[in-house]
């Protein structure tokens, strides 16, 4: 049960939390600083084997108090490197792209016309990468220019057109893209089964939380903006 966090409410007066690790069969105890002192008691001291007073505990598998009371730093270290584990692994394109006289939009849509046998439309390569449309389409206007890239009318829709690549393209993409794909490959192929299906399995997940924390934020940022008085 590593990492696990205990959650101690005393009586509804003041709360706090106490963050412990089971290493080994040997209990490391944590001591916590009570946020909303009592009285003149400043610092309680208690220990996961010995707690004292009168009080209801609750298990959280997180080290967050939702509440905004308590913050564990271990989180916010962890988050830190996350975004910095992150960044680093963009500037790895970035830095790719670049050598070669892209940008970063113009070469996710030279990734994905060549490495995928699907057709994509700008707005749907836009959603794909997470780009603002405009951005997609300048990129795949200056693509167009350089005779990489052509777009094609989609039979049965109106305006769509699918964006293809020409010989030029493909050559361009064989030179440049196919060594990255290959690169990209050997490092997973360097990592376990077990390894490669658990960091998909919790990058996903990481990725659909904070979604759906980063939704409730701007929802109740928006209902917050509309109570304001004018």
């Amino acid at each position: 049960m590593t990492g696990i966090q205990t959650y101690f409410h005393v009586h509804n007066l003041f709360a706090f939390t106490v963050l412990y690790e089971v290493m080994d069969r040997s209990v490391l105890s944590a001591i916590s600083k009570i946020h909303l002192p009592l009285d003149k008691v400043q610092y309680w001291t208690y220990t996961a084997k010995s707690p004292i007073l009168d009080f209801n505990f609750y298990f959280t598998t997180t080290a967050i108090h939702t509440k905004g009371i308590f913050m564990d730093r271990k989180i916010k270290e962890l988050n830190a490197e996350l975004n910095q584990i992150a960044k680093r692994l963009d500037e790895q394109y970035h830095l790719y792209a670049s050598r070669h006289g892209l940008s970063d939009p113009a070469f996710w849509v030279l990734y994905t016309i060549y490495e995928s046998d699907s057709q994509y439309t700008q707005n749907e390569l836009a959603e794909m990468w997470c780009y603002p449309k405009q951005t997609v389409n300048f990129a795949i206007s200056g693509l167009v220019k350089k005779g990489y890239l052509i777009l094609e009318p989609i039979a049965a829709t109106r305006h769509s057109k699918a964006v293809r690549l020409t010989k030029e393209g493909e050559m361009i993409c064989k030179a440049v893209i196919a060594p990255l794909i290959e690169a990209e490959q050997r490092s997973l192929a360097r990592m376990t089964e077990e390894e490669r299906a658990l960091s998909l399995s919790l990058s996903e997940n990481h990725c659909r939380i904070f979604q759906e924390e980063v939704g409730n934020l701007l929802h109740s940022q928006v209902d917050s903006w509309r109570k304001e008085p004018k």
